[in-house]
């Protein structure tokens, strides 16, 4: 399945052209890239359009995570998505590659594992982050902005990861957890 027989609607060149024009006329102070489960080949379109006509329009992102759990499979997250619209920015606004972010082909992840989300959450509810702990369930994201942000790192098996993978990114990366739960009911 999948193909042109399954989209709403086609996109031809004409559309292209109408969609330049529309993007040329509006101001865009940048583009947001989150899960979208309807993301299609006209917003990838309209993005790159954005960076190409708005080359200071900011770029970011609210996670890039990799995948995410249902039940017993992964469906894609994020960050495949994200992938898909840095790689129309680079190929279709070449100037951006190699500018600082947040005006670069990279976006600016804003969330999880950004450690500045954590400093900002801790500043405004008066929470000193050695203090305190991160329960999270994905090793790349939960546990490695605790461990950028000095929190403590309380691992959940419930989620993407598992032990398995804890032990291998352990020995290769900035993970590291201070505890480790089954799930999280024994906390309460």
């Amino acid at each position: 399945s999948g193909g042109p027989s399954e989209n709403a609607e086609a996109f031809s060149e004409a559309d292209f052209l109408r969609l330049t024009e529309e993007v040329r006329g509006q101001r865009y102070d940048g583009v947001v890239v989150g899960w979208d489960t309807a993301l299609t080949y006209y917003k990838i379109t309209k993005s790159a359009l954005v960076f190409q006509l708005h080359p200071d329009a900011f770029f970011y992102a609210t996670n890039d995570d990799a995948a995410d759990r249902v039940g017993s499979c992964l469906l894609p997250g994020n960050g495949p998505l994200l992938q898909a619209i840095e790689g129309a920015c680079a190929a279709c606004a070449a100037s951006r590659v190699g500018r600082e972010q947040p005006y670069s082909a990279e976006a600016v992840v804003l969330g999880k594992p950004n450690p500045d989300y954590a400093r900002l959450i801790a500043e405004w509810n008066g929470i000193d982050l050695r203090r305190a702990v991160m329960v999270g369930d994905r090793l790349e994201t939960d546990m490695v902005m605790a461990n950028r942000a000095g929190m403590k790192a309380l691992f959940v098996l419930t989620g993407v990861d598992d032990l398995d993978e804890l032990r291998r990114q352990a020995s290769s990366q900035d993970v590291s957890v201070d505890a480790v739960l089954t799930q999280v009911g024994p906390l309460w």
